[in-house]
């Protein structure tokens, strides 16, 4: 990545990392790549989809994440598969094939993997609708399960800096200081 030398080379990067302006693969894939999910084998994981979207020839249409901590640790490995928000959770390298023929390639779930309520007993196939998420609002981490926390450019692609651009280009050191104390 080029060094960014003022507010508008920031925008301009940002702008050019949309999605809608990046001619690339369709889906996304989250894999949490948090402590959790990591201790439970997201690596082994991220590896064995690797080569099953290679096998299948869809490594261009797919993109896979790995991605900050989705906050259901409990049951890591997390997989959701965007645009949708298809919810795998205790995904196994074991499991990735049948997710990669069913899901990325037939369209359609695979109804065994989808999370199971523990009250209703109800299958839920979304991560909206799962009650552990549903009726959460993500404010600091929202973008968490969504961005690679060691691509910078992720980052920037949703939003990040622009409080540091808005702080150096159009408030003066009072209005920094007034905001900080709100």
């Amino acid at each position: 990545m080029a060094k960014l030398k003022n507010r508008e080379a920031l925008e301009k990067l940002r702008q050019s990392l949309q999605p809608k302006a990046k001619k690339g693969p369709q889906r996304l894939i989250s894999l949490c790549a948090g402590s959790g999910c990591g201790a439970y084998g997201t690596a082994k994981v991220h590896e064995t989809l690797t080569r099953e979207l290679a096998a299948h020839k869809i490594q261009d249409e797919v993109e896979v994440k790995l991605t900050g901590c989705h906050g259901f640790c409990e049951k890591g490995p997390i997989m959701v598969i965007h645009p949708e928000g298809i919810f795998y959770p205790q995904v196994t390298a074991e499991k990735v094939p049948e997710i990669v023929k069913t899901t990325l390639i037939g369209k359609e779930l695979v109804d065994k993997l989808i999370y199971k309520d523990p009250v209703t007993k109800k299958k839920i196939s979304h991560e909206h609708e799962i009650p552990f998420y549903k009726l959460q609002k993500r404010v600091i981490f929202g973008n968490n399960g969504l961005i690679d926390p060691t691509n910078i450019e992720d980052y920037i692609s949703v939003g990040g800096y622009s409080a540091l651009s808005k702080a150096l280009g159009d408030m003066s050191p009072q209005d920094i200081i007034s905001e900080i104390k709100k």
